[in-house]
C-alpha cells in the first residue's frame, strides 16, 4: 500500500474514531437520561445517534474502496474502533434493559390508574338518583 493511501486510511479512521467517540458519549448520556425519567431528551438524543450512524457509515465507505494496510498504526485504530464499538454495544444493551424496566413500569401504572378509575365509575353508577315516588298514608 502506497503511504499517500495509508495516509488516506489512517486519517479516515481517526474521523471514525471521533464519531464513534461521540456516539459513545452520547449513549452514555442516554442512560443517564433513562434513569432520570427525561424521555424528550432521550428522543433527541436518539436522533443525534442516527445523525452519528450516517457520519460512520460514510467513513465505513470510504474505508472499504482502500486498499488493506498492514501498517502499524492502522491495526492499532482499527482496535481502537473495535474497542469503541463494544463500549457502545455494552451500554445499549443496558440502555435497552432500563428502557424496558421503565416501559414495564408505565405499563403497570397504567392498568393500575386504568382499574381505580372503573372502579371508582362503578362506585358512582350504583348510587345515582333516579325518579323516586313517596306514598303518604292515609289518616
Amino acid at each position: 500500500m502506497s503511504a499517500e493511501n495509508t495516509e488516506k486510511l489512517l486519517e479516515i479512521l481517526q474521523e471514525k474514531i471521533e464519531w464513534l467517540t461521540k456516539m459513545r458519549d452520547i449513549t452514555e448520556k442516554c442512560g443517564i437520561m433513562l434513569e432520570n425519567d427525561d424521555v424528550d431528551a432521550f428522543l433527541r438524543s436518539l436522533e443525534k445517534r442516527e445523525d452519528i450512524i450516517g457520519k460512520i457509515d460514510a467513513c465505513s465507505q470510504i474505508e472499504l474502496r482502500l486498499p488493506i494496510s498492514d501498517d502499524e498504526r492502522v491495526i492499532r485504530k482499527k482496535q481502537a474502533i473495535r474497542d469503541l464499538t463494544a463500549d457502545i454495544i455494552r451500554m445499549d444493551d443496558q440502555n435497552t434493559a432500563a428502557a424496558a424496566e421503565m416501559l414495564e413500569s408505565y405499563k403497570k401504572q397504567l392498568k393500575n390508574i386504568n382499574e381505580k378509575r372503573h372502579g371508582i365509575g362503578r362506585y358512582t353508577n350504583a348510587y345515582q338518583q333516579s325518579e323516586a315516588y313517596y306514598f303518604d298514608e292515609k289518616k
